[in-house]
């Protein structure tokens, strides 16, 4: 070092000038720039101050502006991030001007990011022009995840917030192919209920029943289906990424104009499925040319990804368009609460076993669900519900009053409780124990069910414990089993039809 250079060292560091951030010397004298650039990066979004950094005898905004240029397309795009982080609104040009000529996709959002923490007014109508050209450009599916990375930022820096109006439900003009989910056990019956709902032959499918309609708000009435889905493409599979190519441009947004009230409308939409959602969702916002915008509320629609044994995707399309009115009543529930759906499945499978204008018991009744379908499918005299916790009572209380039925609930312990009458029918979810716990509560529930059931009433029972019902049945003389209805395979959850036989 020479003694002019030296001299002028000595007079900065004088003036309050250090030198100890390596990176600046090290960027300064060309010496690995990208893996200093990205290590100064770091600093500065950790520990280290703008006043330490700026008082570095080797500071100096021209270099990072010059940098902006360099070949390698890493060392610019941490230089742009990095002018992001400084405060120097002098660079705003510098970055501008770059992003107008960077070609590379991966670095484009990075302007961006560091543009919009500056005043960028002045360029405001040439990214909203930018922003409109990316929406109707098309793209390889390899450049998907940076374009959408870069309609992210113009759209935050532009102000716009997906350009979407509210779109009403309707029923299409011509029959669409739609899911109606449910257990399998349920699939039989859901069937039925179609056909006699609306004369239309069903199909078994591995979600539950399939059929075209252009009803679609009377099938969707049907309380004993979990879901309404949309096959897209008529659930044709396809190898990895080809498969947001192919909903794109398939039948999604005919299918969605067709179901709603406007055309061309922009939709909120999640991912969903055993894939990747978010690199999902960011590729299909991109390729959909402005219509779909990744959201994580607010959504107007699902886009359900399933996969086959060959690791093909297929889609399946949900609304949220259309509301489920179906169990409004449901405002309260408990962890142990049983579902509407399953309720309304469990009265339906047992409805040749219901008497009309009965006086019905539930001994575990929760919130109630299971007596207001009950009651919702063949109408009852009087409804009684005893449950020993009493947040599921008062939860249970409300429902009643929203489901426009009377239950009288009761918070007591089923074993003593006493009536003044006998009741035709005990329909009830048994509680659930630990192993081995569960054999004396089922001997007591048969023992009580004697006192307070009519003789030829009904105990139509939901449990999985299949061993011990059976065993007191044969124990307890005064009850015969008559049917016994699968209602979950999978949890070995039967439905157990009990009569109380007549005194001898």
């Amino acid at each position: 070092m020479n003694g002019m250079h030296l001299n002028c060292l000595l007079k900065m560091r004088c003036k309050g000038y250090k030198m100890n951030i390596i990176e600046l010397y090290n960027i300064n004298n060309n010496i690995d720039v990208r893996t200093n650039l990205i290590s100064l990066k770091d600093k500065l979004s950790k520990d280290l101050s703008l006043t330490d950094l700026k008082q570095d005898i080797n500071y100096n905004t021209e270099i990072f502006a010059k940098l902006l240029f360099d070949e390698d397309s890493k060392v610019r795009k941490n230089a742009a991030l990095i002018i992001g982080m400084i405060d120097e609104p002098g660079l705003v040009k510098n970055l501008y001007e770059s992003y107008e000529k960077e070609n590379t996709l991966f670095v484009r959002s990075a302007y961006l990011r560091s543009l919009r923490k500056y005043d960028f007014s002045a360029y405001k109508d040439s990214l909203t022009e930018r922003l409109n050209n990316l929406k109707k450009a098309e793209y390889e599916q390899s450049e998907l995840k940076h374009i959408a990375e870069e309609l992210q930022e113009l759209k935050t820096m532009v102000g716009i917030k997906g350009e979407r109006e509210a779109v009403s439900f309707r029923n299409p003009k011509e029959p669409v192919l739609i899911f109606l989910t449910c257990k399998k056990e349920m699939a039989d019956i859901l069937a039925e209920q179609v056909k006699e709902m609306t004369g239309l032959v069903t199909k078994k499918v591995f979600c539950g029943v399939a059929l075209k309609t252009a009803d679609i708000g009377k099938v969707s009435c049907i309380r004993t289906y979990k879901e309404l889905l949309f096959p897209l493409n008529g659930l044709t599979a396809y190898d990895g990424a080809d498969v947001i190519r192919e909903i794109i441009k398939g039948d999604l947004f005919k299918l969605l104009d067709s179901l709603h009230d406007k055309k061309d409308a922009v939709y909120n939409f999640r991912v969903s499925g055993n894939i990747d959602a978010m690199k999902f969702g960011r590729e299909i916002e991109t390729a959909s040319y402005g219509r779909l915008v990744n959201s994580v509320s607010d959504y107007d629609i699902e886009l359900r990804f399933i996969q086959n044994k060959e690791s093909k995707s297929a889609c399946l399309l949900k609304l949220f368009t259309k509301k489920d009115n179906r169990f409004a009543y449901r405002k309260n529930h408990v962890a142990t609460s049983l579902t509407p759906v399953n309720a309304a499945g469990i009265v339906k499978m047992s409805e040749k076993y219901l008497e009309k204008y009965a006086q019905v018991l539930d001994p575990f009744c929760g919130v109630g669900t299971l007596l207001i379908e009950r009651n919702k499918l063949v109408r009852t005299r009087t409804m009684y519900g005893i449950d020993i916790f009493g947040e599921a009572i008062e939860g249970g209380r409300q429902n009643a009053v929203l489901a426009g039925v009377g239950i009288n609930y009761i918070c007591r312990n089923f074993f003593d409780f006493r009536h003044e009458y006998l009741f035709d029918e005990i329909i009830t979810e048994m509680p659930r124990f630990d192993k081995g716990q569960a054999d004396d509560f089922y001997r007591r529930f048969f023992d009580k069910a004697v006192e307070v059931l009519k003789e030829e009433g009904v105990i139509i029972l939901v449990s999985e414990e299949m061993g011990i019902i059976k065993k007191y049945l044969r124990l307890n003389k005064k009850f015969r089993l008559i049917n016994e209805l699968p209602f979950n395979s999978k949890e070995n959850i039967n439905i157990y039809i009990i009569m109380k036989k007549r005194s001898e």
